[in-house]
C-alpha cells in the first residue's frame, strides 16, 4: 500500500516538488490509506522506516514523518497537524494547518501561519534533488 500511495503522490519532475505539490492529494492519500496512523494502529519503528523509505524513493512530498510524529504527541486527530522540532521549523509541513512542538516538557500548538520556515527545507530539498538529477554540484 505504501508503494502505491507514494507513487501516486510522488514527483515525476522537479516541477512537482514543493511548493508546487498538490497538498490536498498528499494529505488525502495519507489519510485514506491509513498510513498516517500507522504507529497508532500498532506499527513499529521498522514499519515507519520502511514507509518513509518508500516515500523517499518516489520523491513524495507527502508529510508522512511530520504527521506521524505529531500523532505520537497528540494522539489520533483529523487535523492536518505536523510536529515541529523547535517550535519554528516543521519537518514535512506541506499543507499542514497546525503545528505541535514540545518545549520544556509541555506541548505547544500553533496554526500554519505562525511557524517561521516550513517551506524553506522543501526549497533546499528541491535544489539537492535537482543537483542530483542533473548531475552537477555546487563548488
Amino acid at each position: 500500500m505504501a508503494f502505491t500511495v507514494a507513487r501516486d503522490v510522488g514527483a515525476t519532475s522537479i516541477n512537482d516538488l514543493p511548493p508546487s505539490s498538490n497538498t490536498d492529494q498528499a494529505w488525502n492519500a495519507l489519510e485514506s490509506s491509513g498510513l498516517i496512523d500507522l504507529r497508532i494502529d500498532g506499527g513499529g519503528i521498522f514499519d515507519l522506516v520502511v514507509v518513509a523509505e518508500v516515500f523517499g524513493m518516489h520523491l513524495s512530498a507527502a508529510p508522512f514523518i511530520g504527521a506521524v510524529l505529531a500523532r505520537e504527541l497528540v494522539g489520533p486527530t483529523v487535523e492536518r497537524v505536523v510536529a515541529s522540532l523547535d517550535g519554528r521549523v516543521a519537518i514535512e509541513a506541506l499543507g499542514a494547518t497546525e503545528f505541535v512542538a514540545v518545549r520544556n516538557g509541555s506541548l505547544f500548538f500553533s496554526d500554519s501561519a505562525e511557524p517561521a520556515e516550513p517551506a524553506r527545507s522543501s526549497q533546499i530539498q528541491r535544489n539537492i534533488v535537482a543537483q542530483r538529477l542533473l548531475g552537477f554540484s555546487r563548488s
